[in-house]
């Protein structure tokens, strides 16, 4: 990671164009579009490696996020699954999360490998009960409209 060098006027990056943050905020910014990318690319290489070494029949399994912490020492991966009983995908996965992850961090180097921790995201079934209750509230009967015009006569 570059750190910044700084000066009397403001922030200097290695490259010398004058950043309008200061160094330790510069850091935070790297730090998290850093954490952003390792997110992403551990998210396509754990749907990858899930998409070739399991298949879940009758259910749709979709890796969602991953959200590595800071320290990228461990991995919070929400999964959504669609079709069947969740608990039972997540159980398999977190019994086999050392070899998913050794699968992983072939293709991802990073200094440290981050433990896997496989959850379950609910905000597509959730999205789809709350559309459902407001397609429910959108056939109660509604109150009568009122005509400003005939009440004025």
């Amino acid at each position: 990671m570059l750190h910044p060098r700084k000066s009397p006027a403001g922030t200097v990056s290695r490259s010398g164009s004058l950043l309008g943050l200061a160094g330790d905020e510069i850091i935070a910014t790297n730090m998290s579009q850093r954490q952003d990318r390792v997110n992403e690319l551990l998210r396509r290489e754990i749907s990858a490696v899930l998409a070739k070494d399991y298949e879940w029949r009758g259910m749709l399994v979709t890796v969602n996020e991953v959200d590595i912490t800071q320290d990228f020492k461990e991995a919070r991966v929400w999964m959504s699954i669609l079709g069947g009983s969740p608990q039972t995908v997540l159980d398999k996965l977190n019994r086999d999360h050392g070899r998913i992850q050794s699968k992983v961090m072939k293709r991802v180097v990073l200094k440290s490998t981050p433990k896997l921790s496989f959850r379950h995201d609910d905000s597509a079934e959730h999205g789809v009960s709350m559309v459902n209750l407001l397609e429910e509230v959108d056939k109660l009967p509604k109150a009568a409209d009122a005509d400003p015009q005939s009440e004025s006569v």
